[in-house]
């Protein structure tokens, strides 16, 4: 990368009158100030990474690009799935003071699983923890504790990316959301 801010050789040679630039002259100072023409390089490049890592932050459609910038540019398959698990409402029994689930009629079906069906009616069905109704989607146990706040839905070719698909979620996803991520 060309360093935008000083070129080394141009202001080497603009430094010396026409009659004073021999090529060993130049040469020499250049040799000389080369390794600042590198860092000065190295500066540049690291302002320039900085500045687009402020671009990204939490919001998903924000955390999809910088995930799809870095692992799957040129098809950008990767996307955030948000869950459905906060749909569940936890509280206590004031008499006998045991955790308890509520649900609203059209969340649970035949089979005893449950699916968030988008409207607040007339209460079906609530029960105690230890009761278990059913498993949640994907086999996640509503005693298990594996709640998650979204899925990052990857491609099933970029397993090998896995550590560096977390470190980056966890530089920018925002604190106190759990996440798991899905291959496809």
């Amino acid at each position: 990368m060309a360093n935008p801010y000083l070129d080394i050789a141009k202001y080497i040679h603009g430094q010396f009158k026409v009659d004073k630039r021999t090529p060993i002259r130049l040469a020499l100072l250049y040799s000389l100030l080369s390794p600042l023409d590198e860092n000065f390089n190295n500066i540049a490049q690291l302002l320039e990474d900085k500045l687009r890592e402020l671009g990204y932050n939490g919001q998903t459609i924000q955390l999809e690009r910088l995930l799809n910038d870095l692992f799957d540019d040129t098809l950008r398959r990767i996307f955030i799935r948000h869950s459905i698990y906060d749909f569940d409402f936890l509280f206590y029994d004031e008499e006998d003071q045991i955790e308890s689930f509520l649900f609203y009629s059209g969340e649970v079906s035949d089979n005893g699983t449950y699916g968030t069906s988008g409207l607040v009616g007339e209460l079906e069905y609530w029960y105690n923890v230890g009761e278990n109704p059913g498993a949640l989607n994907e086999g996640i146990s509503s005693t298990s504790g594996d709640w998650v706040d979204f899925e990052i839905v990857v491609p099933i070719e970029l397993t090998g990316f896995e550590r560096q698909i977390v470190a980056n979620t966890n530089k920018y996803r925002q604190a106190g959301f759990k996440y798991r991520i899905v291959y496809v």
